[in-house]
């Protein structure tokens, strides 16, 4: 059977693991522990610590997945970018 990791959760499955790990630790878990217990890596729980740390949600929330839409719309013509003075011409 192959190693499940968080990636394959659901995004309220990977929230509500975020909220045990970040229990544990502020429970007085050590990060290297709580990362063995849950499967989760020592550097994931310091960038969930960092980011609460600066203000962020707690847990932090899982971000949409996949690849970012399109900019500009089809059709719509591209904004022409200024040339500078061409000396030689």
């Amino acid at each position: 059977m192959a190693i499940q990791d968080a990636r394959t959760l659901t995004p309220e499955a990977q929230e509500a693991l975020r909220r045990r790990v970040m229990e544990a630790v502020d429970g007085g878990m050590k990060p290297a522990a709580a990362a063995r217990t849950f499967q989760v890596s020592r550097q994931a729980i310091h960038n969930w610590k960092a980011r609460r740390a600066r203000g962020g949600p707690d847990p932090p929330k899982s971000r949409k997945r996949g690849r970012p839409p399109k900019s500009r719309k089809r059709g719509r013509p591209l904004k022409s970018r200024k040339r500078a003075a061409d000396p030689i011409r």
